[in-house]
């Protein structure tokens, strides 16, 4: 089974009973930004367990637990973490609030998943 697939022959049908090649151009880009949301780079994956390994988790790893990012960071560099909590926020598999020592950041479900496959 190819990753296309799961696309059903009613999601790209035309009222006349056509087939979109359009819809289906759609639902294929679709399924390729979902993937790539949820694909991890080693450095994301690093700032992921970073979260889940902070002493302010309190034994919980569930998502939405804020800790404070200068507790979740892995990395001798914080530009590094930086960069990895940015691309996580926008993928939606991670949240981040606040400046400085003062910013808390969060694990999300998706990034949970993501974090697990």
């Amino acid at each position: 089974m190819g990753k296309y697939s799961s696309i059903s022959r009613d999601a790209i049908r035309l009222p006349d009973g056509s087939l979109s090649v359009g819809r289906f151009l759609a639902a294929c880009d679709q399924i390729d930004q979902e993937e790539k949301r949820t694909m991890l780079t080693d450095i994301e994956r690093q700032a992921l367990q970073g979260i889940m390994d902070s002493d302010f988790q309190d034994g919980e790893t569930g998502a939405g637990r804020q800790v404070w990012s200068w507790s979740a960071n892995p990395f001798p560099n914080k530009r590094t973490f930086s960069g990895a909590m940015s691309s996580l926020v926008k993928k939606g598999l991670a949240g981040a609030c606040g400046e400085g020592d003062d910013a808390c950041v969060w694990i999300t479900e998706a990034g949970l998943a993501a974090l697990k496959s």
